[in-house]
């Protein structure tokens, strides 16, 4: 197992799955730890996990077609201080990894922490991540059901009468 350490943070560890989820043709499947109730965004879940414990942790699974997969974690914690309102105006310690598998390889990229000024910089970030993984989501789906149906099959089949 080989383990590296990265010059950039956390950011650019988001910065790193956004590339990922941008060529869509090379995975086959996405997975969230947790995974929201249907109907429920993921950055909602997120959002209350942190406001209820002041801590926030998200693990997102990527498969590639080629077999490989990376597992991007994510971990947050609210470091406490005087005259904020509320969980979200304070700072926010964020940190974070990913472990590639390959064949028999497994490699560990391990970023550096940053501080977000405020909860309110994380989750703004999360929100904009989120619209881009649901896009990415949706492509892969859309991707796995054109393979499963044969066009040629549909056309030359006598449907609906």
């Amino acid at each position: 197992m080989e383990t590296i350490y990265r010059p950039g943070n956390v950011v650019d560890l988001i910065k790193r799955l956004e590339e990922d989820l941008s060529n869509t043709q090379n995975i086959s499947r996405l997975g969230r730890i947790p995974e929201p109730r249907a109907g429920r965004k993921y950055r909602e879940l997120l959002l209350n996990m942190f406001l209820e414990s002041g801590s926030v942790f998200a693990i997102i699974v990527v498969d590639y077609k080629d077999g490989a997969r990376r597992t991007y974690t994510f971990s947050g914690k609210v470091l406490p201080g005087q005259g904020a309102e509320t969980l979200l105006d304070l700072p926010v310690s964020a940190e974070g990894h990913v472990v590639e598998k390959r064949g028999g390889a497994t490699r560990i990229e391990v970023y550096n922490p940053y501080v977000f000024p405020s909860a309110k910089e994380l989750f703004k970030l999360i929100s904009e991540f989120g619209e881009k993984y649901r896009a990415a989501d949706y492509e892969v789906y859309i991707d796995k059901m054109m393979e499963r149906i044969n066009l040629d099959t549909l056309m030359d089949s006598d449907v609906g009468g």
